[in-house]
């Protein structure tokens, strides 16, 4: 699936460097399981272990420069998420966040900006829910690309906002 060296994109983690292979035993049968060591780019004492044989819809590769010079590029055109309820808000930001997906964070970004500036204008503060899934979906979009595009978080955001607005 990986290769030693590989980068890669984790949900919750963000972009990890595929350390090595290893192998743990399964505490009580004492199966041995070969594990991927992944360490976080953002903070390397970090250490996430990933068994090999599974297959997890929340890890891919980073994507290349081009596909992230065209993702800038096509942010202004995506849409922003649509979340059917209140009820179904919570789920709506967790599959996106998790679906590793850089299109639906940019949905989910462009919606909570929305939803925030729509809320502010009824006198109304943002909720910590859409705080903490608005600075996930900012953490995991822009540290990616800034990993690609050699770019601070804040470089991103500004170039994400700049290609929005135009």
């Amino acid at each position: 699936m990986f290769e030693i060296g590989d980068y890669i994109v984790k949900a919750g983690e963000g972009v990890c460097k595929v350390d090595c292979k290893t192998v743990m035993k399964i505490p009580g049968d004492g199966r041995e399981v070969p594990y991927y060591l992944l360490v976080p780019v953002s903070d390397p004492r970090i250490k996430v272990y990933l068994p090999v044989a599974d297959e997890y819809p929340e890890i891919r590769p980073v994507m290349s420069r081009n596909e992230a010079e065209d993702l800038v590029v096509a942010v202004k055109g995506i849409h922003a998420a649509k979340v059917e309820s209140e009820k179904a808000r919570e789920d709506t930001y967790r599959e996106a966040i998790r679906s590793c997906s850089p299109e639906k964070l940019v949905g989910i970004i462009k919606h909570m900006y929305l939803r925030s500036a729509e809320r502010q204008a009824h006198g109304k503060k943002t909720t910590a829910m859409d705080d903490r899934y608005f600075a996930m979906a900012e953490k995991a979009l822009y540290s990616e690309l800034g990993f690609v595009l050699d770019k601070s978080n804040a470089e991103v955001k500004e170039l994400i906002i700049e290609y929005a607005e135009s």
